[in-house]
């Protein structure tokens, strides 16, 4: 199982995983994916550097669509609340958080994913004339 540690020290915060190994190696801080916080991760408030952890945290259990709809979600209810100078967390209890959310607003998700589908039709259509994908129905 892996397992999420942070760390405020004087010169910044630090996050690493550990895997089931015992091997221990930073978080990447993701920019390619979102590039909130190029100073680094933050938590225990809704800024940016917890924007970035959420973001990185999250890729590291879910697909890119899916931590990419969920991440500010997350930072929200989860980083954002974490006042302590260390926290833990595991790869299982962020499983756990994005079933929750998922169950609780799968509408959401499912726009999203049909938005990002629509978004990769056009991509792959380039130069042709045909409109893209028309919505039917109501949001």
């Amino acid at each position: 199982m892996t397992v999420f540690k942070g760390l405020r020290l004087p010169d910044g915060c630090r996050v690493t995983m550990e895997e089931a190994d015992g091997v221990q190696r930073p978080l990447p801080l993701r920019l390619d994916v979102r590039n909130h916080s190029s100073a680094g991760f933050e938590w225990g408030y809704g800024g940016s550097g917890p924007a970035q952890l959420a973001i990185a945290l999250l890729l590291q259990v879910a697909e890119r669509h899916l931590a990419e709809t969920t991440y500010q979600d997350f930072k929200w209810k989860g980083v954002s609340r974490w006042q302590t100078e260390t926290w833990i967390i595991t790869r299982g209890q962020i499983q756990q958080w994005l079933d929750r959310h998922l169950a609780v607003t799968p509408d959401a998700i499912t726009l999203a994913n049909q938005l990002k589908e629509w978004d990769e039709e056009c991509e792959t259509d380039e130069g042709d004339s045909s409109p893209g994908p028309t919505q039917t129905g109501t949001i």
